[in-house]
């Protein structure tokens, strides 16, 4: 296995500044022990999917600036399986970002939103 899903163990992960990161993992990888996940500055993200599936162990996610994020789970749904253990969403800066997979956050503690304009679920 090749890139970042070799990690196996990868418990935090930040990733700033990575204009040109358009997906964050391939299909075929997972990062089961991931934890907390932040994402900033990267302008040509433009979805987490189908990534989202691929971290269960996910508690804490934070996406700031990246203007061409438009949605966590690919293709709009409510439901997206990986987040069932997500205590600490933080959303800012997302000008494209039209909805969020609630129905799958049962477990959220903390939710902070900002200047997501285009949000309306």
């Amino acid at each position: 296995m090749t890139g970042i899903g070799c990690l196996e163990s990868l418990r935090i992960l930040r990733i700033y500044e990575c204009e040109n990161l358009e997906f964050l993992l391939q299909r075929t990888q997972s990062l089961t022990a991931l934890r907390s996940l932040a994402i900033g500055g990267c302008r040509s993200l433009e979805t987490l999917a189908p990534s989202m599936k691929q971290l269960p162990s996910i508690e804490r996610l934070m996406i700031f600036d990246c203007e061409r994020l438009n949605s966590l789970d690919g293709n709009g749904e409510d439901h997206v399986p990986g987040l069932r253990n997500l205590r600490v969403l933080m959303l800012g800066k997302l000008p494209k970002l039209e909805a969020l997979p609630v129905c799958s956050v049962t477990s959220l503690d903390r939710l902070v939103i900002r200047e997501c304009p285009q949000l309306i679920e």
